[in-house]
């Protein structure tokens, strides 16, 4: 009897704490398909169509799936389930095995007015390769553990101090105009000692990007004045950070799976301090300007805006300048026009490399023009987006100089908002419609991976697809 009494009290308890809080119920579908026009002269009979979320074909992640939510907030807490059908491709090479996958992910977090903490983690479901894993399987990964990062601000906000295993995304530092960038590639990789090209349509990143890397961060606020550095894999784990990050292919992990050197024997093995970035950054109308420095590399970013109402232009540079190795440096310019309904712009950048896609000796120089525009066509419901792009690679291998190379990409699309309360523009601005797109890239081998980005379903030969994608969202 006591125990029975004690259950109830239990329950009356949890009822009463959670009955404090607020629930919420949330859920979406995403159904696409992608249609392969390029055939390889085989004829129309055989163009091919597979299942294919919007995102999935020219970046690593959000694959054809649907999803469930469960959320409890009370306060400055909060936590939600997941589950998601995960992936549902059939792309293969680079792709393949790529996307979310199946089963229950859980997370928790915390905001307050100075400080903010979020933990995500797959909890039990199907890995790509069929294998049931998650943390409350007996065959837990090290990419299990998706978010885990906590932020702190001190004297009124001037102080800002940042620690991860596992950073959130979309992050950035001391950055300006990236139009002189050549990191951040179609993977959506950091830019923290990351390596990856940038990829056709899309921003580049700084050295200071942040989606999912070990690190820590001090940042010093000053009026108008930014400054602080970023020290990467300082909380390295082999146990959850694995090798996902991208600095870690430059640090030694054979000497321990939990260990790494902090300062590092060469500069081919660095060290955690080796890869620090330290960076600035001034803003007081219409103007912006942001620096950066890596060590290791010798890497340097400096780029800047200014505003003038709906125009703003941009200018930034980008180079890593090793004692041995691959030289890489990019300048760029950008012009944009954002007039509401209406708006494009043009980006030009110049890049130079002193060794050649093969690991040769050579050098190679591309020139890039990427112009754009948007119009929302019908306000509350349709818009329309074109980008595209012009390349000139000039390469020289040791001696040889080879004929000058011409690529270049079109990708018009169309949004449209079934619901009617405005038009979307991008992915993540349609919560519930259909995203029409076509892409043409017409390139070739010697430098397709660099212009497309890695991990890219463009074929560096040249692409001819149509994207169709439903998305329902509550």
């Amino acid at each position: 009897m006591k125990k029975i009494l004690v259950i109830l009290l239990v329950l009356a308890v949890a009822t009463g704490v959670f009955a404090q809080g607020q629930w919420s119920i949330g859920g979406g579908v995403e159904i696409g398909a992608r249609i392969d026009l390029d055939t390889g002269g085989a004829g129309p009979a055989n163009v091919t169509t597979h299942s294919s979320g919007y995102q999935y074909p020219y970046s690593y992640y959000t694959s054809t799936h649907g999803y469930t939510s469960i959320g409890y907030t009370n306060g400055p807490m909060s936590a939600n389930l997941v589950f998601d059908t995960g992936k549902a491709n059939a792309l293969s090479g680079d792709n393949a095995g790529n996307g979310f996958d199946r089963g229950l992910k859980g997370g928790i977090t915390g905001k307050g007015d100075n400080y903010e903490f979020a933990a995500e983690a797959k909890l039990l479901g199907q890995n790509v390769n069929n294998t049931t894993g998650g943390l409350l399987s007996t065959n837990v990964a090290t990419d299990d553990v998706k978010r885990l990062w906590g932020w702190y601000e001190m004297v009124n906000g001037m102080v800002h101090l940042e620690v991860a295993i596992k950073g959130r995304g979309g992050a950035s530092w001391w950055e300006s105009d990236t139009t002189g960038s050549y990191m951040g590639g179609a993977s959506g990789s950091s830019g923290i000692a990351g390596t990856q090209d940038r990829g056709l349509f899309k921003a580049g990143k700084t050295f200071t990007a942040i989606d999912g890397e070990n690190f820590i961060l001090g940042n010093l606020t000053i009026g108008g004045l930014e400054i602080g550095l970023v020290a990467p894999s300082l909380f390295f784990s082999n146990q959850i950070t694995g090798n996902r990050d991208g600095e870690l292919a430059q640090l030694d992990t054979a000497q321990s799976p939990n260990k790494v050197f902090l300062i590092g024997p060469s500069a081919s093995n660095p060290g955690v301090l080796r890869l620090m970035v330290f960076g600035a950054k001034f803003a007081m109308s219409p103007l912006e300007i942001a620096v950066q420095a890596k060590m290791q590399d010798y890497g340097v970013y400096m780029g800047g805006k200014a505003f003038f109402g709906p125009i703003t232009t941009g200018l930034s540079f980008m180079g890593e300048f090793p004692d041995g190795g691959t030289r890489k440096m990019q300048a760029g310019l950008s012009v944009d026009f954002n007039g509401g309904s209406f708006g494009g712009g043009v980006k030009g950048w110049l890049y130079n490399q002193n060794k050649n896609k093969s690991g040769g000796t050579g050098a190679e120089t591309i020139i890039g023009v990427e112009p754009s525009f948007f119009i929302n066509a019908i306000p509350a419901y349709m818009s329309f987006v074109l980008n595209a792009g012009f390349y000139f690679d000039s390469l020289t291998n040791n001696t040889t100089k080879e004929a000058l190379e011409v690529y270049w990409g079109v990708q018009p699309e169309i949004y449209w908002n079934f619901l009617g309360t405005g038009a979307a523009r991008g992915y993540h601005s349609l919560n519930t419609g259909m995203i029409f797109r076509y892409r043409v890239f017409k390139g070739k081998g010697a430098q397709g991976g660099t212009i497309t980005g890695g991990g890219s379903a463009d074929k560096v030969d040249g692409t001819n697809a149509l994207d169709l994608c439903f998305k329902f969202g509550l």
